[in-house]
């Protein structure tokens, strides 16, 4: 199993699955789910950026990522969109998100332009 996919299966197990559930986890919390799925070389820097990426979507859109969608212009703002979620969100970051919700949402990406 992908090292992403039983991280992912950890933080579902644990009912984190939202931006509020993510900075109710805390810090020390998200570093032990990280662990637990194996994510252990880069788990403090990932459970920062988590804390910090949650905190923008819950501050700039109500914790909703349909909502951040929802605002966006175009392709080129949704991207730019979730690039200003964090620091550390970048092209490629934005390439694979983007991918995974193909087919969820309407506004697709120059990086993924085999949307329909």
């Amino acid at each position: 199993m992908a090292l992403a996919t039983r991280t992912w299966r950890e933080f579902a197990t644990r009912g984190v699955l939202t931006p509020d559930q993510i900075l109710q986890t805390g810090w020390d919390g998200l570093v032990v789910i990280l662990d637990a799925g194996g994510y252990v070389r880069y788990d403090y820097k990932t459970a920062t950026k988590l804390l910090a990426v949650g905190e923008t979507l819950m501050q700039d859109y109500g914790g909703s990522l349909d909502t951040l969608h929802d605002a966006a212009a175009d392709p080129r703002d949704l991207e730019n969109r979730i690039k200003a979620l964090g620091k550390g969100i970048g092209d490629t970051t934005i390439g694979i998100f983007l991918r995974e919700l193909r087919g969820f949402w309407a506004k697709p990406s120059r990086r993924c332009r085999r949307w329909h």
